[in-house]
């Protein structure tokens, strides 16, 4: 019997254990039949189930499964060779701002910090990023393309799933702050949510003077305020302007309710979604509020809140024994809630800094869904010992993750943005730096790792990564072929050297991205007056897990990280344009890394997790600048994007 004949039932079962989409993608093309089944008979929704299992995203437009296997497979492989291109949106008003490194000119008091938030609307159709600039509100419509082949034409040959990222199409938008009376600091901008009820595209925007609109971006009512939701005030003994603040702003998964509150209060408010074609702004006030209150009946710090299914939220407070909170939204109103977590998981790490969780975010745990629906059961946080938490809250086991930098291990973290249950991304609270964190388990084959679809060879990948006792192999030379394990043998069970090694944890280290201006950037500081300000990231969002890209709010600036193709390192001259017409400039950017292992800590064996931290420097890795060579035919092995290749790695 040859495979054509096999029932459609048999053949998905074949797909959903081929490990690369171009096994899959020559399966399709043996004959006509197969084709049918890869392309129309749910081949290629098999194998994206498979290999991306946790991973929620919209069912793509048009039924184009391929499409959704191509951009996720690029978007792996870009992740794991950190082939990744800044680039920073600045105003044009201050064209000498050196956003990475906190310094502006001197006609600007003081940076805004960039909320922002990212989505797919309107069916898919558009890519919408929207930020807070000050009192403005500034966003950006990139129309998604319509198929792989264009997607893959307008990015170089690269990308996961943004559409076309050469600037055409690209339509900004800018809605003025005191055009509207709000004025710089007490009008800022301090929280950003789109949402969609009803198929009608809004914004849900908190500022620093407490207030919390919905405001329209349908055409032919944008930017008009359509609802207010009345915030409690602070208690009366809180002096500090920041407890004022709408600090953060969520939407439950099923789109009915909204979570958001400032410093001292959390609430939950109705959404309608006739109020988006209301013609007078309704006024909304909380269904219920919560305070938590400490052992000496102070009001707690709330740093962000997040609804975990449409019942559960997550409150994330600073300065107690017991950061980590959780509500139950009852018909009677918020109620606390008791989640049987191990007392052992919630402990600071140090000693040497309050117990205090500055993000969270929200794990959908139902594999492959639709739009954001899924049980929140997974919850990642970051505290200020250093650490970012795993936490499950289905079972009360102690041996839940918990993640750190071990180079920088008590560097805090500001905001969390994550991939499924494959990667996460932290944010520095004190620099520009980008924590990238890698799930994956080295025994779990159903994952997707685009090295499976590489040629076998006797060789590790290289350059090698710091060995076990964290010293660093200098200078990079490739270790002795194992000429015995040249070649995976599937009938015998073997793999060979490459493939075997290309699944550890220590050949897909966690990483440190630095960002850093252009060298252009770099020439013209020295020639501006400038003075120096902290700088850290201020929030992290992306539209879709799908996406090529995701965005970083940086002091006085919002950075478009591109998951690229191999080598790319510059944006087309429309990408700059498009943001020229509302008084903003685009410009390239770089960035070095560190390679920093691991960093998943285990639990010693009472459970309490131990720090498991070591003392090494990792070796900076910046763009090759110097004279051009020619790589060797084995380049195909190299770890890292091309533009990190240097002579001394071959």
């Amino acid at each position: 019997m040859s495979l054509d004949q096999l029932s459609d039932d048999a053949i998905l079962e074949i797909l959903s254990h081929l490990t690369t989409a171009r096994d899959v993608a020559n399966v399709s093309r043996a004959c006509r039949a197969l084709h049918r089944t890869v392309h129309q008979g749910g081949g290629w929704r098999s194998f994206v189930r498979h290999r991306f299992a946790t991973y929620a995203v919209s069912e793509p437009r048009d039924g184009r499964w391929d499409e959704l296997a191509a951009a996720l497979t690029a978007q792996s492989r870009s992740w794991d060779r950190k082939s990744l291109l800044p680039v920073a949106y600045t105003h044009a008003q201050s064209p000498q701002s050196n956003f990475f490194a906190g310094q502006h000119s001197r006609r600007l008091h003081h940076p805004f910090s960039p909320a922002l938030d990212a989505a797919r609307v309107w069916n898919d159709s558009f890519e919408l990023v929207v930020w807070g600039a000050g009192e403005d509100i500034v966003g950006r419509f990139r129309p998604l393309a319509s198929s792989g082949s264009d997607r893959r034409r307008s990015n170089g040959g690269g990308g996961g799933g943004g559409g076309g990222n050469s600037g055409e199409g690209d339509a900004w938008f800018c809605f003025e702050g005191r055009r509207n009376g709000y004025s710089p600091a007490k009008g800022d901008v301090t929280a950003i949510k789109l949402i969609e009820p009803g198929g009608k595209l809004g914004m849900l925007i908190g500022r620093a003077s407490g207030e919390l609109h919905l405001i329209s971006a349908e055409r032919g009512n944008a930017s008009n305020v359509v609802e207010t939701f009345r915030l409690p005030e602070p208690p009366s003994h809180v002096k500090a302007a920041t407890w004022e603040a709408a600090a953060y702003v969520d939407v439950c998964p099923n789109q009915t309710s909204i979570v958001a509150g400032n410093r001292a209060t959390i609430n939950i408010f109705p959404l309608r979604s006739s109020s988006m074609s209301e013609a007078i702004p309704l006024e909304t006030f909380s269904l219920d509020s919560h305070t938590f209150h400490g052992s000496d009946d102070r009001s707690l710090f709330i740093h962000s809140a997040k609804a975990l299914t449409n019942d559960t939220i997550a409150c994330a407070l600073g300065g107690d024994p017991v950061p980590l909170r959780w509500l139950q939204a009852t018909p009677t109103g918020l109620v606390p809630k008791v989640v049987d977590k191990s007392d052992r998981l919630l402990r600071n790490l140090s000693r040497s800094v309050k117990t205090t969780i500055r993000a969270l975010e929200v794990i959908p745990t139902a594999g492959l869904s639709a739009g954001q629906s899924g049980s929140g059961n997974l919850l990642l946080t970051a505290w200020d010992d250093g650490t970012v938490r795993l936490l499950d809250t289905r079972t009360p086991s102690p041996y839940d993750m918990i993640y750190r930098d071990l180079f920088q291990p008590e560097e805090t973290t500001s905001s969390l943005l994550t991939w499924g249950a494959h990667h996460f991304v932290a944010g520095s609270n004190e620099y520009p730096h980008l924590k990238t964190f890698d799930f994956r388990w080295p025994e779990h084959h159903a994952e997707y790792r685009y090295t499976d679809a590489l040629p076998c060879s006797p060789s590790p990948p290289f350059p090698a990564p710091p060995d076990a006792d964290w010293s660093l192999p200098l200078p990079h030379r490739r270790p002795r072929p194992d000429l015995v394990h040249s070649r995976c043998n599937h009938a015998e069970n073997t793999v060979c050297t490459f493939h075997r090694l290309a699944r550890e944890d220590d050949y897909h280290p966690n990483a440190c991205l630095i960002l850093q201006p252009s060298s252009s950037s770099n020439r013209s500081s020295s020639t501006s007056s400038r003075r120096s300000l902290p700088s850290r990231i201020h929030s992290l969002a992306k539209s879709s897990n799908a996406a090529d890209a995701f965005y970083v709010g940086l002091p006085g600036a919002v950075a478009e990280m591109r998951l690229v193709a191999e080598g790319e390192s510059h944006v087309g001259p429309l990408v700059g344009k498009a943001a020229s017409r509302r008084g903003w400039q685009a410009e390239t950017a770089q960035f070095a890394f560190l390679e920093t292992g691991t960093g998943m800590l285990p639990p010693l064996e009472d459970g309490y997790p131990g720090l498991g931290i070591y003392t090494f420097s990792p070796l900076l890795v910046q763009q090759w600048g110097g004279r051009p060579w020619t790589p060797p035919e084995g380049a195909r092995w190299h770890r890292w994007d091309r533009r990190f290749w240097s002579p001394d790695h071959f």
